[in-house]
């Protein structure tokens, strides 16, 4: 989904292309829809007779909307986008960065490093989406890049492709920090906490098992336990049960929390082989312990004690 509220372009600035957007803006009546353009002023290159010409030849396709590639005769532009578009392969350990770049935007992982990272093109992109101009940027058309840890935006180009920037440039782009990594180690902390609560329960559990059938192999000691606490006997096991639940659901929503968290850690192999078998290999059944037979046999024994 593109963005829905519009910018006022009397403060968006007076540099060159600033301006140039201006009057694209005004003289095909859009809305100006974010500042993204801003960012793209490098690879669009110092003389802006093409980015004019580009924006002329949109008109003269009849205004049409979406992300409208355009090969502009005589630009030569630089494009960050590297994938296979390009005729790029990212090798298996490929490592995503997770930045913020700037004019508004949130932070996005199909970010790269590379030495060189600016292609030549001679295509400059214009989007236009529902009357309003979003952005202006050379290189192939790709469509809203994903947010960092989803699949939203176009991701199916996305998934193929990604932005390369140098060290430097990463260096100086807003990490993922501060707030976000202190919830971080919170959520760790809680779900080991949770994860170690259910190891227990489970020991808890065999336990009771083991006692349960060393009651049961003995008549005379059964029916002197069950005499003097059957009752508490019955009610263990649901308790128990209700406990398993609890954390059970407890881990199942940390689990879900956390998933964006470690998709954006992973190598972008990784990712892919963890999808792929999610989706295509589903999870043994694990037989769910049952109370019923120690239920059962307490019932019984009660019911004996009564006669």
């Amino acid at each position: 989904m593109r963005t829905s509220s519009n910018i006022d372009i009397s403060r968006i600035g007076n540099t060159p292309l600033d301006n140039l957007v201006k009057e694209f803006v005004l003289r095909n009546n859009l809305t100006l829809r974010t500042t993204h353009y801003k960012t793209h002023s490098q690879e669009l290159g110092a003389n802006l007779k093409y980015v004019a010409k580009a924006m002329s030849m949109w008109e003269g396709m009849g205004s049409p909307e979406g992300d409208i590639e355009i090969n502009v005769p005589g630009f030569r532009g630089l494009t960050r986008l590297w994938g296979k578009k390009l005729g790029d392969r990212f090798p298996r350990n490929e490592v995503f960065y997770t930045r913020k770049r700037g004019e508004g935007r949130p932070f996005q992982d199909r970010i790269i490093l590379r030495e060189k990272p600016l292609h030549e093109t001679d295509i400059i992109t214009i989007a236009i989406y529902n009357g309003g101009l979003e952005t202006i940027y050379a290189g192939p058309q790709m469509g809203l890049l994903p947010d960092a840890g989803k699949k939203n935006g176009d991701w199916a180009n996305w998934k193929d492709h990604a932005l390369a920037y140098s060290q430097a440039e990463l260096d100086k782009m807003e990490k993922m920090v501060g707030k976000v990594a202190s919830s971080q180690a919170s959520w760790s902390i809680l779900a080991g906490g949770v994860s170690d609560a259910r190891v227990e329960a489970y020991k808890l559990r065999v336990a009771i098992n083991q006692m349960e059938k060393a009651i049961k192999s003995s008549p005379m000691i059964r029916d002197e336990v069950y005499r003097l606490c059957g009752d508490n006997f019955l009610s263990i096991p649901q308790i128990l049960s209700e406990m398993e639940r609890q954390l059970d659901k407890t881990n199942y929503a940390l689990i879900t929390m956390g998933e964006d968290f470690y998709r954006q850690r992973l190598p972008h192999s990784d990712r892919e082989t963890v999808d792929v078998a999610s989706k295509s290999t589903p999870l043994p059944n694990v037989p769910i312990m049952k109370d019923s037979e120690i239920k059962y046999i307490l019932s019984e024994a009660i019911q004996r004690m009564k006669k």
